[in-house]
């Protein structure tokens, strides 16, 4: 004969006590920053949300390896280079938008140390779009020297 599991009741109280913690800490955020906070002193929506922005990233791995490899008919060992310095890079891709819509410019971080070879063609005039703020950081993240 089977055992039914115990019914825990310490974990449903622990769950529910966290819900209600987690549902009293958003209420109490919303109230400071609806009714005291910086965005109370706005009456109309735009005015009220123009400044409030929302960023997410996205890494790119730019390895572009051959698809197709040229041997000689009945070679039973064909090698292939993968993932090669000369191929190969990263970079992050930072997209942000205001809540009202408002979109600003994408923001690309290449993998570079500024002032080197990377950084000079990436900063270079003739390098992508206009309408693309392009930049190098070590790791290719969006660190305070970046913003």
């Amino acid at each position: 004969m089977k055992k039914r599991p115990k019914n825990n009741n310490k974990t449903k109280l622990k769950v529910q006590s966290l819900e209600e913690f987690a549902d009293s800490f958003a209420n109490s955020v919303n109230v400071a920053v609806e009714m005291d906070g910086v965005l109370s002193f706005h009456t109309s929506y735009y005015a009220k949300y123009s400044g409030l922005f929302n960023m997410d990233q996205t890494a790119l791995f730019m390895d572009n390896p051959g698809k197709l490899t040229i041997d000689y008919r009945g070679t039973r060992n064909v090698d292939i280079i993968q993932g090669s310095a000369e191929n190969g890079g990263r970079c992050s891709v930072f997209l942000c938008a205001s809540a009202t819509g408002e979109k600003l410019p994408p923001i690309v971080v290449f993998a570079g140390v500024p002032g080197c070879r990377v950084a000079d063609e990436v900063t270079a005039p003739s390098f992508g779009s206009i309408a693309v703020e392009h930049t190098v950081q070590q790791k290719a993240r969006c660190d305070h020297a970046i913003m």
